[in-house]
């Protein structure tokens, strides 16, 4: 129900009203339903927001979040409190900047593959969103819910600029099936088989047909061989529970 906020290079802002200067830290907490600030330690009265939502945003740079360990270029933080915590939506972004901040490939892997995730992620997203209940606080998951969205962390590590080039390199390129965006799953490692979707989903996708991936035995995924320990009780509870 606490978080700290600082941007090193802009100034923070609530609703448009001034919150801090570059450098200083900013706390937010919910108490009863109600936002309130402090600066440095010292309580900001006058920017209490009691019951209601609020934008926080910033001027150029990145603002760093406590609560989430991470810091963000684009958009806008929107706080929306429930009694004593708050949730946390990145808004106001492009489909571009919301996949800079995908965290789902390491940016060092080879360009094609790093273009193929950028194609994937954004055909994923735009799934999501078209077929999810219209919701006025956010559209996509910032975990494996949906996709990992990890703010400016893939873009400011050594091969930042091969993840940025790739996603600008796709723009606007959706996969599609009869005019729709699909639903674009992807993991790391396939076990060497993809599986049809009517015996994993029920329904039946045209675009995901059982098919073999002879490339992901490579000796250098390694997600393709594992091995899980576990007891007869555990497995007995797993066919139970089915």
């Amino acid at each position: 129900n606490v978080t700290d906020l600082s941007s090193a290079t802009g100034t923070i802002a609530v609703d448009g009203s001034g919150l801090a200067a570059p450098g200083e830290r900013v706390t937010v907490r919910s108490v009863s339903g109600s936002l309130f600030y402090e600066r440095s330690g010292q309580p900001i009265t006058a920017l209490a927001a009691p019951g209601a939502p609020a934008t926080l945003s910033w001027s150029g740079g990145t603002i760093t979040v406590s609560a989430t360990g991470r810091s963000y270029q684009y958009g806008a933080l929107r706080l929306i409190p429930n009694g004593n915590t708050f949730e946390m939506v990145v808004v106001g972004m492009s489909m571009q900047q919301y996949l800079y901040g995908l965290g789902e490939m390491p940016a060092s892997w080879h360009g094609e593959a790093l273009r193929a995730q950028a194609i994937a992620g954004r055909s994923f997203a735009a799934y999501r969103v078209s077929i999810r209940p219209q919701d006025p606080d956010f559209d996509m998951y910032a975990s494996v819910s949906d996709q990992a969205y990890v703010g400016t962390q893939v873009t400011s590590g050594a091969s930042g600029a091969n993840w940025t080039a790739a996603v600008d390199a796709t723009d606007a390129q959706v996969l599609t099936s009869a005019g729709s965006p699909i639903q674009a799953f992807y993991s790391s490692s396939n076990g060497g088989y993809s599986e049809r979707t009517d015996y994993v989903f029920v329904a039946s996708l045209p675009y995901f047909a059982a098919s073999a991936d002879p490339v992901d035995a490579n000796p250098a995924n390694p997600h393709a061989v594992w091995t899980r320990p576990c007891g007869g009780d555990e497995v007995a509870g797993w066919l139970n529970a089915g």
